[in-house]
């Protein structure tokens, strides 16, 4: 009988393991989410610059209504449909870590840059966030996807303040 005890003791176990870790891998990467007229209202437009050198799809892709899984702290939605403009709603901590970072939209096969970053004056969101409008670039065809194609770190700030003394004698 204790033989079955232990046995029925490991199989619940493993059970509450694969339990608790599916429900970690469906857990969101991101707490971002999107507000619709409230987020649109502080969005700020975002020119592009068609890429010409670009041959692949290559960096974090982020899907429509959906956070990016490679590239924390970012959301982006379409509006409505693909072939439609986007919102890119970031958080404002991904700019403590980063001057700027490019999104990159694949339409057919041609390659738009979007260059993120926060823009004088630009309001966030009641969540902290900032919204950059993506327009649609070319010949409205769907665009294909969106993906992080290059990003800057911020540079540390030397905290060394042995420059500033000055000894005279």
């Amino acid at each position: 009988m204790k033989k079955y005890t232990l046995v029925f003791f490991v199989v619940i176990m493993v059970f509450t393991l694969a339990l608790t870790s599916l429900a970690a891998a469906k857990q969101p990467v991101s707490s971002i989410t999107w507000n619709s007229v409230p987020d649109k209202i502080v969005a700020v437009h975002v020119d592009a610059v068609q890429n010409y050198t670009r041959k692949n799809a290559s960096g974090p892709k982020i899907t429509s209504n959906s956070h990016s899984a490679d590239f924390p702290g970012l959301y982006f939605i379409w509006d409505p449909k693909q072939k439609d403009n986007g919102y890119l709603k970031v958080d404002a901590e991904v700019f403590n870590k980063y001057e700027s970072f490019t999104l990159t939209a694949k339409e057919s096969n041609t390659y738009w840059d979007f260059k993120i970053s926060p823009q004088n004056n630009q309001l966030p969101t009641t969540d902290g966030c900032y919204v950059f409008f993506i327009q649609k670039a070319y010949k409205n065809k769907n665009i294909n996807m969106v993906f992080i194609g290059d990003y800057v770190e911020k540079e540390e700030e030397d905290d060394d303040d042995d420059d500033d003394i000055v000894i005279i004698k």
